[in-house]
C-alpha cells in the first residue's frame, strides 16, 4: 500500500512537470495561443514607418489593427502565418494613410474577415483597393467614434474614446484611441490621433484613460503626446511603430522622454522587431523579436521634467505627501516612491497633503 502511495506521488509531481513546461511561452514571442488559452497576446508588428498590431483574445478570436504600408503585407500575412490565423474576426484601419491601411486590401482579399472598420474617406488608389475588396466580400464598412463599443470577447471590454465625429482638418485626427482591457490589465491604441483628438478623449472620460500599455500616437511624433495626455495614461510600456532611420525623426526625443519621466519603459519596433505583450489579466510578458532592452533613457533624475511635461507636481508613495519640483525633499526621494500629479487637483483627489516645507 505505501509502495502505491509513493508512486501515485511520483506520478503526480511528473505529470505537474510536464504541464508546467507545457505552459511556458516560447523565447522571442512566438507561441502560438490555442482557443480558449486564457492569455490575450499583442503582437505590434514591425512593419517599418509604419502600424500594424495583431490582438488575440482569451477566446481565440483575433483583430488586426492596420497594416502597414502595401509592400509590408508579407511581414503581416508571415505573423499571421506564424500564429495559424486564417479568419480573422475585425479588420481596423485606424484612417485612410497608407502607411496604415496599405496592405490591408491585400489582407481582406486573402483571409476570412468578419467585420470591418475604417474611419475616415480618401481619394487615394489605397482607400478605393480597401473599398473595393470589401465590397467583393460583401463586408459593410463601418466608422468607430466616441462612446462605441467593440464586442469580439465577452472578457474583454474595448472602449472608444475619440473622435467625437468625423474630422475634416486632419486625416490623423480621424483615429480613435481605443481602450482594451482584459480583468486587471489594460492597452491603449491610439493610431495617429494628435493633440486635437487627445484633448477630446480627457474631455470625455481622463481617469479612465489609465492604461498599463501604451501604442504610441503617430510614430512618436511631438504632434501626440501631449503632456496632459501622457499624464493620465501614465503607463508601464510604451510601443512605438517606427521605421528606422526614417526621414521624419521620428520618435522625437522630446516624447520618449516624456514617457519614460512618467515611468514607462519604452520599446520601438525599429529597434526591437516585432513585440509582443502577453497578459492572464493579472501580469504583463513582454518578449521582443531582437534586442529586448527598451530604449536608453534620456535625462537624468528630474532634469528638464519642466521642460518635458509642463506644470507638474511630485508625490511621495509612501508619506503621500505633495511637493513643488524644486522642493529639496524631492531631490532625496526615491524614484520608485515618485507620483507626478499635472494639478494641485488631482493630488488632493489622490489623496496627498501639500508639503509644510515648499507649500505647492
Amino acid at each position: 500500500m505505501k509502495s502505491f502511495k509513493k508512486l501515485l506521488v511520483f506520478f503526480l509531481i511528473f505529470l505537474s512537470m510536464i504541464m508546467a513546461a507545457c505552459s511556458v511561452l516560447a523565447d522571442k514571442g512566438e507561441s502560438v495561443l490555442p482557443e480558449s488559452s486564457g492569455l490575450l497576446k499583442v503582437t505590434f508588428i514591425d512593419v517599418d514607418q509604419g502600424d500594424s498590431v495583431l490582438v488575440q483574445f482569451p477566446n481565440g478570436k483575433s483583430m488586426l489593427i492596420d497594416g502597414g504600408s502595401g509592400d509590408m503585407y508579407g511581414r503581416v500575412a508571415a505573423v499571421l502565418s506564424d500564429q495559424k490565423i486564417t479568419k480573422l474576426d475585425v479588420v481596423l484601419g485606424t484612417h485612410t494613410d497608407n502607411d496604415h491601411i496599405g496592405s490591408l486590401p491585400g489582407i481582406i482579399k486573402n483571409y476570412d474577415v468578419g467585420n470591418v472598420y475604417l474611419n475616415g474617406t480618401s481619394d487615394t488608389k489605397t482607400y478605393l483597393a480597401f473599398l473595393r475588396e470589401a465590397a467583393n466580400k460583401k463586408l459593410k464598412i463601418k466608422e468607430l467614434y466616441q462612446g462605441d463599443f467593440l464586442q469580439v470577447d465577452p472578457d474583454v471590454k474595448i472602449k472608444v474614446f475619440a473622435p467625437v465625429g468625423p474630422n475634416e482638418d486632419s486625416d490623423n485626427d480621424h483615429s480613435p484611441i481605443m481602450k482594451l482591457t482584459y480583468q486587471k490589465k489594460s492597452f491603449l491604441f491610439t493610431g495617429d490621433a494628435e493633440k486635437s483628438t487627445e484633448d477630446m478623449a480627457l474631455v470625455y472620460d481622463k481617469m479612465g484613460l489609465k492604461s498599463d500599455v501604451v501604442k504610441v500616437g503617430h510614430h512618436g511624433s511631438t504632434t501626440s503626446s501631449s503632456p496632459k495626455f501622457a499624464l493620465a495614461v501614465a503607463p508601464e510600456l510604451a510601443v512605438i511603430e517606427v521605421g528606422a532611420d526614417n526621414s521624419y525623426d521620428h520618435p522625437d526625443e522630446l516624447v520618449v522622454n516624456r514617457w519614460q519621466l512618467l515611468g514607462a519603459k519604452v520599446y520601438t519596433t525599429a529597434k526591437n522587431g516585432n513585440i509582443t505583450v502577453t497578459t492572464d489579466g493579472t501580469y504583463l510578458k513582454l518578449f521582443a523579436g531582437k534586442n529586448l532592452e527598451e530604449l536608453p533613457k534620456i535625462f537624468s533624475d528630474d532634469k528638464g521634467v519642466a521642460k518635458t511635461i509642463g506644470t507638474y507636481y511630485v508625490g511621495n508613495k509612501n508619506t503621500l505627501v505633495f511637493h513643488d519640483p524644486e522642493c529639496s525633499s524631492v531631490a532625496g526621494m526615491n524614484v520608485k516612491n515618485k507620483v507626478l500629479f499635472p494639478s494641485r487637483k488631482e493630488a488632493f483627489t489622490k489623496g496627498y497633503k501639500p508639503c509644510q516645507i515648499c507649500t505647492p
